[in-house]
């Protein structure tokens, strides 16, 4: 839909949220040409609570007026104002230039206002990453779904009451392009639904009931949204992508300001150089599976602190190589396997324990939380 609106003075066009402006085709009596309003704001990646400083970059030398539209009700006619943005959302800046004979111009642009990154209460992941000395941070694979469905709302508030530290969730999108939480990348095993996730819509998915131990709970696949929600300032997060558009769940982790809570899991150079481009300071942590994708990581400016290690490269001359560079080794334990903690008395732990590992992801967090507190190691 296209609106119109012509006056003496000028005509402007309303356009999918997009403002035009034109003004008459005549010089003014200065005779300076007809000028196009424009400004700049920053910073570009607004916070609620955080002062945003507009600037007039318009070419014009006349003693002209100024109205600004913040787009939250509120206005301003300084030249080069400032706002504070009290709620998040996306806001429309419209910014009016008028000369001394009346001739305007508009010109508008989106500003997105996010949480703030600065988690009350919880220091961000990098810092607590490079404080853990001897103490091994425990990640519950999945979140802890020893009592609730994997990857549900109730398995990442179990971990939280539980007190565990992180939880690793793995993220899918739907066909209408919601990002939701769910491992394998159909609903079959998982649900009493069935059909891949990236061919049905969110509320198809949401119609569907999520199973633990092959038995139906009143838990629903949750959106990532909700997920952050829940989650903001209480528990960090490895994230699993199960997609090729990691900006997009970046996007949302920005929005929600938990960029320093999370981490994202990463197996290609491209992916990671993509994020850190975009971000300097995303939290990558990328799959490490020998000497060469540790060179080819730890030298690309990455800004990591933290490195996924497979059993093919968990060995003490390569951690010794990540420990030198002060990175901190993540390795799996008691995942996806029959042996327990308790059928192992707990050997394997043992071992990561001697390996000066930093980071476990387990089935069964909180029996590996108590047996490393009795060793004064969490």
């Amino acid at each position: 839909m296209m609106m119109k609106i012509l006056s003496t003075v000028g005509l402007f066009i309303v356009c999918f949220g997009f403002i035009i402006s034109f003004q008459s085709c005549s010089k003014n009596s200065e005779n300076e040409p007809i000028f196009q309003a424009d400004f700049t704001f920053a910073p570009t990646g607004a916070e609620v609570g955080v002062s945003v400083k507009f600037t007039n970059t318009t070419l014009s030398t006349l003693k002209n007026t100024y109205s600004w539209n913040f787009g939250d009700g509120t206005t301003s006619s300084k030249e080069n104002p400032d706002h504070v943005y009290k709620k998040v959302g996306n806001y429309l800046i419209v910014f009016t230039v008028t000369n001394p004979n009346g001739d305007f111009t508009i010109s508008s642009k989106e500003l997105m206002v996010s949480y703030s990154n600065d988690i009350d209460g919880r220091v961000g992941l990098r810092k607590y990453l490079e404080n853990l000395n001897r103490n091994i941070l425990i990640c519950a694979h999945r979140a802890y779904h020893i009592n609730s469905p994997e990857n549900s709302l109730a398995a990442i508030n179990d971990a939280i009451k539980e007190n565990i530290a992180m939880v690793e969730i793995d993220i899918r999108q739907t066909k209408d392009g919601e990002l939701v939480l769910l491992h394998d990348k159909s609903l079959n095993r998982t649900t009493n639904g069935s059909g891949n996730v990236n061919e049905l819509t969110f509320q198809k998915v949401i119609q569907y009931n999520l199973l633990h131990q092959n038995k139906l709970t009143s838990q629903l696949i949750p959106s990532l949204k909700e997920v952050l929600e829940l989650a903001k300032g209480k528990i960090y997060i490895d994230l699993d992508v199960k997609i090729e558009n990691f900006l997009k769940v970046y996007k949302l982790i920005r929005f929600y300001g938990m960029v320093n809570q999370v981490m994202f899991t990463v197996d290609d150079i491209a992916t990671a150089k993509s994020l850190i481009a975009n971000d300097e300071q995303t939290i990558l942590m990328p799959i490490v599976r020998n000497q060469s994708d540790f060179d080819r990581y730890t030298m690309a400016n990455l800004n990591l602190s933290v490195l996924h290690y497979t059993s093919g490269s968990l060995y003490a001359d390569l951690i010794d190589q990540a420990h030198s560079k002060k990175l901190s080794v993540f390795k799996l334990v008691y995942v996806n396997s029959s042996t327990t903690p308790d059928s192992d008395s707990y050997k394997q732990i043992l071992k990561l324990i001697d390996m000066k590992v930093n980071i476990v992801q387990t089935d069964f967090p909180v029996k590996v939380k108590a047996y490393l507190e009795a060793k004064n190691l969490n």
